[in-house]
C-alpha cells in the first residue's frame, strides 16, 4: 500500500518536531564561556615518491580563542573582529576594532556565527556537547573542540591603573600607549597604524572599567609569568601594567600574543580606545 499525503504529512510534522526540540536542546546546553582547546584534523595525509604530503592548514585558521553564548543569541567572540585597511603606503594602513559581540543561531543541529567584518553567517556543525566538551564540525574530517570555563576570580583583586603599550611590528601593527583608572580616565597616545594618532584624554564609566579588570583577571593575573615569547621574529611586544597604591603590582610583556588567558581581555582595552 503507497503512503497516503496524510501519512506523509504526519511524518514531516515528527521529523520537525524532533529537529525543533534538538535544536533548542543545543540552545540551552552551548550557553555559557568556551575556550577553544584544538582541531582534530581525520584527514589521511597524501603520498609522493613514498614521502607524506601533510594536508593543507584548516579553514578559518588555527586562531579560534574561544565564545560566551548568551540566552539572547548574543555571542562574544574572545579574540574580537578586526577590519584591515591596506594601502600600499604603509604608513596609511590601519587596523578597525569591530567590536566582540555578535549574532548567533543553531538550526539544524549547526552553530551559526555573524561576522562582523565579513557580513556573512559562518557555519559549524555541532557534533555533540558532552558535560564541560563542545565539539564543532567544520568538515567531514576536520573537527574543533572547545571547553567551558568556570572562572574563580578574587572580588578583592582590584588594580587603580591598567596601562597597556603595544610596539608594533614589522608589518603595521598599531604602535599606542593607553592608560584607564578606576574613576575611568583615559590617556591615550597613538604613534603609529591606528585608526587616531596623537595624545588624547576620554572617561569611560567605572562599570565599563570593571568589565574590562573583571576580563583581565579571567587570567589569574599575579600567577602568569612576567614575560612570554614566540619563537618567531618581527612580531609586536603587548605589554600590560597593573598598577594598585601607587605601585606596580605586576608587570607582564608578551611577544607574539603567547598568553592567551590574557589576550582575551586585551580586546576589550582596544574597545575603548576605538570608541573614544
Amino acid at each position: 500500500m503507497k503512503p497516503t499525503p496524510v501519512l506523509y504529512l504526519i511524518l514531516f510534522f515528527i521529523l520537525y518536531s524532533c529537529q525543533t526540540n534538538n535544536d533548542k536542546k543545543l540552545q540551552k546546553d552551548i550557553l555559557g564561556e568556551w575556550i577553544y582547546i584544538k582541531t582534530d584534523d581525520q584527514r589521511k595525509p597524501l603520498t609522493n615518491n613514498n614521502h607524506n604530503i601533510p594536508p593543507p592548514p584548516p579553514p578559518f585558521g588555527s586562531h579560534k580563542e574561544g565564545y560566551t553564548f548568551l540566552e539572547n543569541n548574543i555571542t562574544e567572540y574572545k579574540s574580537g573582529y578586526f577590519k584591515m585597511i591596506k594601502t600600499q603606503e604603509r604608513e596609511n594602513r590601519k587596523t578597525y576594532f569591530l567590536g566582540t559581540e555578535t549574532k548567533y543561531k543553531i538550526e539544524n543541529d549547526s552553530l551559526k556565527i555573524f561576522d562582523l567584518e565579513s557580513k556573512t553567517w559562518k557555519n559549524q556543525k555541532i557534533e555533540s556537547i558532552l558535560g564541560d566538551t563542545l565539539t564543532t564540525k567544520i568538515d567531514d574530517s576536520i573537527f574543533a573542540k572547545y571547553a567551558r570555563t568556570n572562572y574563580k576570580i578574587n572580588p578583592d583583586e582590584n588594580y587603580d591603573q591598567i596601562i597597556l603599550s603595544s610596539s608594533g611590528c614589522y608589518g603595521s601593527c598599531p604602535v599606542l600607549n593607553i592608560s584607564i583608572d578606576n574613576n575611568g580616565n583615559i590617556i591615550y597616545f597613538g604613534q603609529h597604524y591606528n585608526t587616531q594618532n596623537g595624545f588624547y584624554k576620554s572617561h569611560i564609566t567605572k562599570s565599563q572599567y570593571q568589565k574590562v579588570q573583571t576580563n583581565l583577571k579571567k587570567a589569574d593575573i599575579m600567577n602568569l609569568k612576567d614575560n612570554y615569547e614566540g619563537s618567531w621574529t618581527d612580531d609586536e611586544t603587548i605589554t600590560v601594567t597593573f598598577v594598585k597604591n601607587n605601585k606596580i603590582a605586576k608587570s607582564i610583556s608578551d611577544y607574539g600574543r603567547q598568553s592567551r588567558p590574557l589576550s582575551f581581555g586585551l580586546t576589550l582595552l582596544f574597545d575603548i580606545y576605538t570608541s573614544k
